[in-house]
């Protein structure tokens, strides 16, 4: 078996095929969430192997979540006889991205191990298992912990309107090299922005995520490969991961499917042109009122 380049002389249960059924793709969920203070990871395994949940449950073999960051140098092994972790990292203690890696180890000497699903070519050997030794390997994975993962759905929470320091510059301009996507306006504009729209009008907030908000991500998302690094581009990658109503987009490596992007900056914006002609219809409303009265 070979598990992240590391070779092994016996099979493991993984998404591989050395011990049948290997582990399907519901085998690992994960939530997130955060504190003031803490981040919060629930995470849940599942795997059907008989002979390995024997192991667990008598006690010879147990779950396993191995949590690393490597800008910081933490490092943590927690350890559960249930196949779910609830993990709590204090912010000071971890930076950028952290890893997990999902396991079932043997805690104890296990003598002549066989497992009724080994592959063919396995088949008539047992192995000695040593405390530590890996039975189960389960789909690495990460977080971005510069990520606000409760204000995803926001698009405030990775775009901003600043002034462009050249006076001259009469034409809007986006900044994407930053964590923030950058709507860049002429002064003009953005003295217009800032002095006459206020913020919690929710009408002029849906025409400038229907105008200038959706032509900002649009052609972040056509570039999103060129600063994968970024807050922004860490924020989408995952939301496509994990949320089921964006299932049907994708992000490789080399990048979005430009004929998918109109479609799938409307649904991470949540429908912003339906959103603007409610707007429209309730300024005009508003307007045929003020001329009655």
């Amino acid at each position: 078996m070979n598990v992240n380049n590391i070779a092994l002389p016996y099979p493991v249960l993984s998404k591989r095929d050395d011990i049948s059924p290997s582990l399907g793709n519901d085998c690992l969920r994960t939530e997130v969430s955060q504190t003031e203070s803490d981040f919060c990871f629930k995470i849940e395994l599942k795997q059907d192997n008989e002979d390995i949940l024997r192991l667990i449950q008598d006690g010879d073999a147990e779950y396993t979540c191995e949590v690393e960051c490597s800008r910081t140098f933490y490092r943590n092994c927690f350890k559960s006889k249930e196949p779910r972790f609830d993990i709590r990292i204090h912010r000071n203690e971890i930076c950028r991205d952290i890893n997990f890696s999902c396991l079932v180890v043997a805690k104890h000497t296990i003598k002549g191990y066989d497992n009724q699903g080994f592959h063919p070519d396995y088949a008539g050997n047992r192995f000695d298992m040593e405390p530590g030794d890996l039975l189960v390997a389960f789909p690495n994975f990460s977080y971005n912990t510069d990520i606000r993962y409760d204000s995803l759905h926001n698009a405030g929470a990775f775009m901003q309107f600043r002034e462009n320091g050249d006076k001259t510059e009469k034409l809007t301009r986006y900044d994407i090299t930053g964590d923030i996507i950058d709507i860049v306006l002429p002064s003009d504009l953005y003295q217009a922005y800032v002095e006459s729209f206020p913020r919690d009008n929710k009408n002029f907030a849906s025409i400038l995520h229907s105008s200038l908000v959706c032509n900002a991500l649009s052609y972040a998302l056509f570039r999103i490969t060129d600063y994968p690094d970024t807050r922004w581009a860490s924020s989408i990658r995952y939301r496509l991961q994990n949320e089921k109503d964006l299932a049907g987009f994708s992000l490789t490596e080399e990048g979005i499917d430009p004929d998918s992007i109109p479609d799938l900056v409307q649904t991470l914006l949540g429908n912003p042109y339906g959103c603007l002609f409610r707007s429209l219809m309730e300024i005009q409303q508003e307007n045929q009122e003020n001329e009655e009265d």
